[in-house]
């Protein structure tokens, strides 16, 4: 019933999906900024989305290995209370102002953050 020919067309397939939906996925992440906060949708097969507040962050930075710092992006790495979550597959040049204005927005909060 087995057979190396059923194992390579499986794998074939995988393969084909893979390089189908790789791509869509990464161009499916956006990041849009609001005044009082940040939508992050991701995800084109089970489309999600997580809205922020810039005063409950926590925790800020940027991650960029040797590949992405070749192609320009890079991952925004969020930390709250509730736990960290990451926004990947970002231009550098696009997350630069983003990172700055979160900084600023947290640093000038006056109200509680419970």
């Amino acid at each position: 019933f087995y057979s190396y020919s059923w194992a390579a067309a499986a794998f074939s397939a995988f393969a084909v999906f893979q390089a189908i939906a790789i791509p869509r996925y990464v161009d499916s992440i956006a990041l849009e900024v609001y005044r009082s906060g940040i939508i992050y949708r991701r995800g084109w097969l089970f489309p999600a989305a997580t809205v922020f507040r810039p005063y409950k962050l926590q925790g800020l930075r940027i991650k960029q290995n040797i590949i992405q710092q070749k192609r320009g992006t890079c991952h925004l790495m969020i930390g709250t209370a509730a736990g960290a979550f990451r926004i990947p597959f970002l231009p550098k040049e696009a997350v630069m102002p983003i990172y700055d204005w979160l900084l600023y927005k947290t640093e000038t909060y006056n109200g509680s953050w419970i």
